[in-house]
C-alpha cells in the first residue's frame, strides 16, 4: 500500500486537489448503498469545479495477526 500513497503524493504533490474522505461500513449494507451520499457529494464538487476527471482510492485495511 506504501507504494500506492507515494505515487498518488508525487502526482497530486504540485497540482491541487480536493479530497474527499468518508469511512463506510458493509455492515448489513451493499457497497452502493454505503457510498451513494459519498458519491453524490463526488459528482457535486466535480461539477463545481468543472472538472470531469475524477480518482477514487479505496483503502481496505488488514486484518491485524
Amino acid at each position: 500500500m506504501s507504494r500506492e500513497l507515494d505515487v498518488l503524493a508525487k502526482e497530486f504533490a504540485k497540482t491541487p486537489a480536493t479530497v474527499i474522505r468518508r469511512d463506510l461500513s458493509l455492515y448489513q449494507t451493499t457497497m452502493s448503498s454505503a457510498a451513494s451520499s459519498f458519491l453524490r457529494e463526488v459528482e457535486s464538487q466535480c461539477k463545481k469545479h468543472k472538472q470531469a476527471n475524477v480518482v477514487l482510492v479505496a483503502v481496505i485495511p488488514e486484518p491485524e495477526n
